[in-house]
């Protein structure tokens, strides 16, 4: 685990919920390769959270600070997807998207 000591002080340091994910590791990828130092909040990540749990996505964010000192980039990939039926969904938000939004809403 790299901590705040290790990570140099020109290197920003990126959050990512989400980035254990397929798609999203791209994100990661991208930001590591442009100098950044990425930090995955997911399950399973480099800190490990239930991002649909407030409590447990506030504890994130002080292990973040604690083990960084800082976020200098914040990228949210998390997502959560309910199924329904084209008729089902609210054409404002997408209906369950709604939810899911909620759900994730960081500390």
């Amino acid at each position: 685990m790299t901590t705040a000591d290790e990570v140099p002080s020109t290197e920003r340091v990126a959050v990512v919920t989400g980035g254990s994910g397929r798609s999203w590791s791209a994100i990661v990828r991208a930001l590591r390769t442009t100098g950044h130092h990425a930090v995955v909040l997911d399950v399973p990540a480099d800190i490990e959270v239930d991002l649909s749990d407030e409590q447990a996505t506030r504890r994130a964010a002080e292990q973040v600070l604690e083990r960084y000192d800082r976020c200098d980039v914040f990228v949210h990939c998390a997502a959560a997807f309910d199924k329904a039926s084209l008729q089902d969904l609210d054409a404002r938000l997408g209906g369950t998207s709604r939810r899911s939004m909620s759900r994730h809403r960081c500390g």
